[in-house]
């Protein structure tokens, strides 16, 4: 589902790009990114009781995007898995998608519970970061045209992704 929407704006983010890139803080999203270009579009919508909020952009059908959701307790010990598994799955499950990987990791000094993975739905692949903060799920993601996701300005994007607080 979450996969579902997060394509749905990497489509929606196409109009209007502009070529400049943009160091993009959100306050009450605890995190700062640079987007690759200056316009970044912000959403939030309501997914099955919690508020999904994205910020994304598109440069030449490439795609970027950062969501976060609040869930209403802590996430810790065998919940992180089940919870990376079934973002995961669902995810991979949107358009008959293929999972490509999954590498479980962690992230920042802090060491925070993440995972990577990569998914291609038809000529598309989508590199995804899921990381774990407490009650908060962040997901940074990169999508476009196959080799894109392990280019140099894809992982200048996942590079650039801090939590502040």
């Amino acid at each position: 589902m979450r996969s579902a929407i997060a394509l749905s704006l990497i489509l929606a983010f196409g109009a209007g790009a502009q070529a400049q890139e943009k160091k993009f803080t959100s306050q009450d999203g605890r995190f700062k990114a640079t987007f690759p270009t200056a316009k970044v579009m912000e959403n939030e919508q309501d997914v099955g009781g919690i508020t999904l909020y994205s910020f994304g952009t598109e440069s030449r059908g490439r795609a970027f995007l950062v969501m976060y959701m609040d869930f209403p307790i802590v996430i810790k010990g065998n919940m992180v898995k089940e919870l990376f598994d079934g973002t995961q799955e669902g995810a991979a499950k949107e358009g008959d998608g293929k999972l490509l990987s999954s590498i479980n990791t962690t992230f920042g000094p802090k060491k925070l519970p993440a995972r990577e993975i990569l998914i291609k739905n038809d000529e598309k692949i989508i590199r995804t970061l899921l990381v774990l903060d407490g009650k908060r799920m962040y997901m940074i993601m990169a999508g476009g045209m196959d080799s894109f996701t392990t280019n140099k300005e894809a992982f200048a994007f996942f590079e650039s992704f801090e939590i502040t607080k």
